[in-house]
């Protein structure tokens, strides 16, 4: 269902656009329009605020996602602060963001950019996964990662089908690539034929990263190709002459310069913890850190039972599963196991076990720091856990109920366990990395 925009009313007399329910909700003094500006970065859109009331009005608007209609681009806006508009009045604002879809053209000048479809783009919860239920595609090339987590994410979505499900994910990797670039730049990481205008490369920067990373999660790679192409073409638009045509001295430099930014792009999708580098000739990825030296997050492999007391039965169903972070971190248990509200669920683990790859200057040895389970449709959550003879147990408590408008094949109880631990080295031959492993299990509702 399309998420509208609504503006809710605060004690202090604030209004916060939101997403929620309809736009009749709406004062009936504001009127909010908004048209394109053929940008793909920086101003996107222009917004007209009307108030025809007898009051101010006081707004805070954003962040949101701006779906695209199948021919235009996409955008996300961080967010544009507050505005207060008096009584009889209107306010021209101009909307500031980033293009999501590299292979679209901008929103042009003056058309209309559909403001009653924008969505409100709210934090990614801290145990948000990639469901089928919302539009996820099972890719396990995808070069993709959540977020800032290192966790694969193995799903691609077609952004203009699920535009509600976009909007948090795409806030939180800008949000991430923003953090990345800050953190390169003062570590002289950041290297760019742009680097004399610092606002210009970081704009350049961030934009061409969330471009990489969009494209790994709509299922259509944004390559070094790709990108060559479009700057050549760039080239040749603004100045009139061919690239070919220019002297070989020239064309190295702009070479070079293709080079570097792509370079950089990358370094921040690693940074940022949004791309997932390649493989070695061994097999094994490449460390995630800009700078060499560190131990390399390995995987994590672990025997789970899951355990369901159906309501008015004494016996219980037993379903095992064995997850490896490398192979298998999610899993579904189906058909038997469908559970209804009030049934009660546990969970049992052992033979968990985490290893790291060696860095560079040596071997690498794990330690467990840290054990967690956190559920979605089960009264208990969050609940740090300790081993027993190496045995993790959680009683997850009984399922909740879904209200009316939620339907049970599109909410399945979810579990997740999160596995923290260090990897370090010998002495100083190797620096500590902190890792996390994340793994997944879903028990379907029944109908």
């Amino acid at each position: 269902m399309k998420t509208m925009i609504v503006v809710m009313l605060a004690v202090s007399g604030l209004f916060q656009v939101a997403s929620g329910q309809n736009t009749s909700s709406l004062p009936k003094a504001l009127h909010i329009s908004a048209t394109g500006t053929n940008r793909t970065t920086g101003t996107i859109a222009s917004m007209v605020l009307q108030n025809r009331g007898n009051t101010p009005l006081q707004l805070n608007l954003g962040a949101f996602f701006i779906p695209s209609d199948g021919k235009y681009q996409p955008y996300i806006v961080p967010g544009t602060g507050s505005i207060t508009i008096a009584p009889h009045s209107s306010s021209n604002l101009s909307v500031q963001g980033y293009c999501v879809d590299i292979f679209k053209t901008p929103l042009p000048d003056g058309a209309s950019a559909g403001f009653e479809n924008w969505i409100h783009a709210a934090p990614l919860l801290p145990d948000w996964r990639p469901s089928p239920d919302h539009g996820w595609q099972y890719q396990p090339d995808s070069r993709a990662l959540t977020p800032g987590t290192g966790i694969p994410l193995e799903h691609t979505l077609d952004l203009q089908k699920h535009p509600e499900e976009a909007a948090a994910l795409l806030l939180q990797a800008y949000t991430q690539i923003e953090q990345a670039y800050s953190a390169l730049q003062a570590s002289g990481a950041i290297n760019t034929p742009f680097s004399s205008q610092p606002d210009k490369e970081r704009t350049a920067v961030i934009q061409q990263t969330l471009w990489l990373y969009c494209a790994e999660i709509m299922g259509t790679p944004y390559t070094k190709e790709d990108f060559r192409k479009n700057t050549i073409q760039t080239f040749e638009h603004s100045s009139g002459t061919s690239f070919q045509e220019k002297p070989p001295a020239e064309k190295e430099k702009m070479e070079q310069g293709i080079d570097d930014f792509w370079n950089t792009f990358e370094a921040t999708g690693y940074e940022a913890k949004l791309i997932r580098k390649p493989a070695d000739k061994t097999g094994r990825p490449e460390l995630i850190d800009v700078k060499n030296g560190f131990c390399e997050c390995g995987t994590v492999k672990m025997d789970a039972k899951v355990f369901i007391k159906f309501r008015g039965r004494d016996t219980e169903l037993e379903h095992a599963f064995a997850m490896d972070a490398m192979s298998n971190v999610r899993d579904t248990l189906k058909g038997e196991g469908q559970v209804l509200a009030d049934d009660e669920i546990r969970l049992e683990f052992n033979n968990l076990v985490a290893t790291c790859t060696e860095c560079k200057n040596g071997l690498c040895d794990a330690t467990i720091t840290e054990v967690k389970a956190s559920t979605n449709g089960l009264e208990q959550n969050n609940l740090v856990l300790t081993a027993d003879n190496g045995s993790y147990t959680a009683d997850l408590g009984k399922v909740k109920a879904l209200d009316s408008k939620n339907k049970p094949v599109e909410n399945p109880v979810r579990i997740f366990i999160a596995v923290k631990f260090e990897c370090k080295g010998d002495g100083d031959t190797c620096k500590a990395r902190n890792c996390e492993k994340v793994f997944e299990i879903q028990v379907e509702r029944k109908p």
